[in-house]
């Protein structure tokens, strides 16, 4: 670094904060059953509505779950949900059919692809 930029960052949180800045950080978010962090993008998102689960709509509170969370066992699936959303459904059908549409699919693609 020379004398001039040294003269630019007098203080040196700014310093910090100019590099910070310029470096793309991408957002990371929690899943709700493993409690691992995981990038954004990667995750999937949901809300609950009138008691299902639904695709999140961009309004209200939402939830995240990782694609390793969605392969679980189907009873062991609903015992964490009911558990994480304080709910008390019997079996994933009961969680709503796009919930369960979609953890349906997921587990197709798992066996497919490996």
């Amino acid at each position: 670094m020379t004398t001039q930029a040294l003269c630019v960052y007098k203080d040196k949180k700014q310093f910090n904060f100019d590099i910070m800045m310029s470096k793309k950080l991408k957002p990371t978010r929690m899943c709700i059953i493993c409690r691992g962090r995981f990038e954004q993008d990667t995750l999937l998102r949901f809300q609950i509505n009138s008691g299902k689960i639904l695709e999140f709509s961009k309004e209200g509170r939402s939830f995240y779950m990782c694609k390793n969370c969605m392969c679980f066992a189907q009873d062991k699936l609903v015992k964490l949900l009911n558990g994480k959303l304080k709910l008390r459904y019997k079996n994933i059908e009961d969680f709503g059919e796009y919930f369960s549409k979609s953890v349906r699919e997921h587990n197709k693609e798992i066996i497919t692809n490996g």
